[in-house]
């Protein structure tokens, strides 16, 4: 089930400060017409943890006229499923760590293989995951 909502740009997002470059990246991703909306899922245990950082993503998110969501789970692939299902999200923007591999980025291109997710690597480039 969609709700009625604008097209969006989901980004994923850690608790960490440097994520910062990710809502960047995802409001200069943006066509005409679209959101974005930016997501943190967080483990249970560290509810709620690194409360200034996520207060500053809030801001950051907010500067760009993003709207930001933070979920609690211990189910991260899952609760993004829900999400993108809940909303019309027509492109993920997520991070890289430096190995440049992440299971949860592998089965979120499982689970979606025609929405287009965009990897933003260390040095802020953007590597395009492929579609079938």
């Amino acid at each position: 089930m969609t709700c009625t909502s604008l097209p969006s740009v989901l980004v994923l997002v850690t608790n960490q400060a440097s994520c910062e470059r990710l809502i960047r990246t995802g409001a200069s991703l943006k066509q005409d017409g679209q959101a974005v909306r930016v997501l943190s899922i967080q483990p249970r245990s560290e509810a709620p943890a690194n409360s200034k950082v996520m207060e500053h993503l809030f801001s950051v998110a907010s500067s760009v006229g993003a709207d930001m969501a933070v979920y609690y789970s211990d189910a991260p692939v899952e609760t993004t499923r829900m999400y993108i299902r809940r909303y019309d999200i027509r492109l993920i923007v997520v991070g890289s760590n430096p190995s440049g591999s992440s299971l949860f980025i592998a089965e979120l291109h499982s689970a979606f293989p025609n929405l287009p997710i965009a990897v933003v690597l260390p040095d802020s480039s953007v590597r395009w995951l492929e579609q079938p």
